[in-house]
């Protein structure tokens, strides 16, 4: 009997009611019916925490499901756990008992079921996501924090979806998710932009970032069954359908249930019981810290520490676990003092003043680009015009007067300092050599002439104002009357070239003393050697063979500074200290092209030297006036080689702007168009002047 209410209930079989067994299986049906819709929210409940598990790692807990399971089936076959019949209370015939004793023993009865059927009830598994899946044309909006966290409703739409999607193309056999191909990754963000209106490649990184989270949680989860399963047909049916190899999935298994693989979870779970859980579920603290800014009246009130103790305290302020509520309550008061001293959020202040300050940061930067790009320009000058501070001077602080290098007349171009003339002295970390000195240029008259030595950033008078350069000693005039030695006279070849391109070279220093010979290969003042342009009234020539070893090169460098230095290797050289190789003439004849093999009785120069353009279709017309750059085959005309028995030629003055041109191209077809440009010419249409 039962107590209702202070009196005894009797059964029905006691009031003389006729009781069949159906009824009493209904009765009992309805009760575990009853039973199983009251553990609905406990249910769901532990299912939502089931999804932020740990990492394979970190595995803890033990199977405790098997006496729970065991009981359950004593219950559905109708057997008490004790072995007893199970009867309801309506259908046997009970002795009256003391109320108090009827009481307990219902209540106790009653737990007992409510657990077993709590264990035993079958929760929802992992989210397939199928309606997403199938939308390929609305895509889902997905909203950002400052910070690149997705937040709202599409951000759990995208956390339920990317988790069934990496369990299903990437296989618990990787080792490690940073090793994961490209291939795969490639796919997994495919599918994903195909469902989510996600384009950027920051928003690329903060997915995979947590796919790699729910993957490892989804493989910790399959290590738990793993190690509580010990019958191997039970093992085979946890085979993830993406892992088609038993093999490769056995040694796996294994491998979760080594000796070796449970010292370590045990230590990582030794590890996570210092730290405190949360209890934000699948939301996270990122999507809280949105939640709770939306609904409070002044976002800014919402710090860091707040969300941190709402997400690991209860909906009633009960702390998560008794051991850490005196941490949480060290966080509140700190938290408290905070808002009472001050009332601005510490964080958002700081990034408020670094964007007010953004743009002058900007501004700043490119100043200080524009200072250190003047600052290595100035370096490369002084380290071009460097002077060693050993060397001795011999009359320093003297004004002089620079004349043009190349002129035949005595032309003041500039004015100077003399500094030194000894062979020795360094500029640039190269010697000054014979018949030189060093001056510092103070002014210049032509800005445009063209310097002795030019370095990588000084060619011109204009830009040595100021530093320290090589000059001839013959092209100075010191102002205490002392004459340097008159200029050179220059040395006339006889016209003739028995060898197309071959050269003889003399001494700059010197009148008439041939040192070495060669072949001229360029004379465009634009053409660099030694990351230095030629620049005018010079010549590039190779030497290949010397006649006098120790003779000293007219623009030394750091490796080579005499002429026994320079065989096979391209020199600068003055025009006017190279001649075309003479050949010796039967007969006086008419004056023909020096490059055509034939005869010729005049005198012509070599390096720039001035010739007639004869039409190159055999009338014999002049059709325009020019000057030969260079002779050499390797030499190219407009991206062409030139070839043999052809020169490079500078074309001045047209006679015939209608005639064609011996090579045309897209731009220049006739000879009116090569004015002011280089052409190539066959030798026997050239005349030299």
């Amino acid at each position: 009997m039962l107590k209702t209410g202070g009196l005894v209930r009797r059964s029905k079989r006691q009031q003389g009611l006729d009781v069949s067994p159906l009824d009493a299986a209904n009765l009992q049906k309805n009760k575990k019916n009853f039973l199983t819709e009251g553990d609905d929210y406990e249910s769901d409940r532990v299912s939502e925490e089931n999804v932020d598990a740990e990492d394979d790692t970190e595995i803890g807990g033990e199977n405790e499901n098997g006496d729970a399971i065991s009981r359950e089936n004593q219950m559905t076959e109708g057997h008490s756990p004790n072995g007893e019949e199970w009867v309801d209370d309506v259908e046997v015939e009970q002795p009256v008992v003391p109320p108090n004793t009827v009481e307990v023993t219902t209540s106790t009865e009653e737990v007992q079921t409510q657990q077993s059927e709590s264990k035993k009830r079958k929760t929802r598994g992992p989210t397939k996501m199928r309606k997403v899946a199938k939308n390929h044309e609305d895509k889902v909006e997905v909203e950002f924090t400052s910070l690149g966290e997705h937040v709202g409703s599409g951000s759990v739409t995208l956390s339920s979806f990317v988790g069934p999607l990496v369990r299903e193309h990437v296989p618990v056999l990787l080792d490690d998710w940073r090793h994961l191909d490209e291939q795969t990754r490639e796919t997994l963000w495919e599918e994903i932009q195909g469902r989510f209106n996600l384009k950027e490649s920051w928003q690329k990184e903060t997915v995979f970032r947590q796919m790699g989270c729910l993957w490892r949680t989804s493989k910790s989860k399959l290590v738990t069954l793993v190690r509580a399963t010990k019958n191997k047909s039970q093992l085979q049916k946890l085979k993830p359908s993406n892992i088609q190899s038993t093999a490769a999935w056995n040694a796996w298994v294994k491998k979760k249930t080594s000796h070796a693989f449970a010292e370590q979870s045990e230590r990582y779970r030794q590890l996570r019981k210092g730290q405190i859980p949360h209890t934000t579920s699948r939301k996270g603290m990122t999507r809280l810290a949105h939640d709770m800014k939306k609904k409070s009246s002044d976002p800014s009130k919402i710090t860091r520490s707040k969300v941190w103790v709402a997400g690991h305290t209860h909906f009633d302020g009960r702390p998560v676990r008794e051991e850490f509520a005196d941490t949480i309550e060290q966080i509140k008061s700190i938290d408290s003092e905070m808002d009472s001293t001050s009332t601005d959020n510490m964080l958002d202040s700081h990034v408020q003043k670094l964007e007010a300050t953004q743009a002058e940061l900007l501004t700043k930067l490119e100043e200080l680009r524009n200072v250190v790009s003047d600052l290595a320009a100035k370096k490369i000058q002084n380290d071009d015009v460097y002077a060693a501070e050993f060397s001795e001077v011999k009359k320093g602080g003297i004004r002089c007067q620079l004349l043009d290098w190349y002129a035949q007349d005595d032309v003041v171009i500039g004015e100077g300092e003399f500094c030194s003339s000894e062979p020795t002295y360094m500029i640039g970390r190269i010697p000054l050599g014979p018949n030189a000195t060093a001056v510092t240029v103070k002014s210049a008259s032509v800005l445009e002439a063209s310097v002795w030595r030019p370095f990588q950033t000084i060619v011109s008078l204009g830009q040595a104002v100021g530093f320290k350069i090589a000059w001839p000693s013959d092209k100075i005039i010191l102002d205490d009357d002392v004459n340097s030695s008159q200029p050179p006279n220059t040395v006339g070849s006889e016209a003739t070239d028995a060898s197309i391109g071959r050269v003889q070279i003399f001494d700059w220093n010197t009148d008439n003393d041939l040192i070495a010979e060669g072949v001229l290969l360029s004379t465009d003042p634009k053409e660099f050697l030694n990351h230095i342009p030629l620049g005018p009234n010079a010549a590039i020539v190779k030497v290949d063979i010397v006649l006098k070893a120790d003779a000293y090169l007219w623009r030394p460098n750091e490796e080579i500074s005499k002429m026994g230095d320079a065989v096979n290797q391209n020199i600068a050289w003055p025009i006017h200290k190279i001649h075309l190789a003479t050949a010796t003439t039967p007969d006086g004849s008419t004056k023909k092209s020096p490059l055509s093999g034939s005869n010729s009785s005049g005198s012509s120069k070599g390096g720039k030297q001035k010739c007639i353009l004869l039409d190159c279709n055999g009338s014999g017309q002049r059709v325009a006036v020019g000057r030969v750059s260079s002779t050499d085959p390797a030499e190219k005309v407009h991206f062409v080689p030139l070839g043999l028995n052809a020169s490079k030629v500078w074309v001045e003055v047209s006679k015939v702007d209608d005639a064609q041109v011996w090579r045309p191209n897209s731009e220049v077809a006739f000879v009116s168009d090569a004015v002011g440009t280089t052409v190539a010419w066959p030798n026997d249409k050239l005349v030299l002047l």
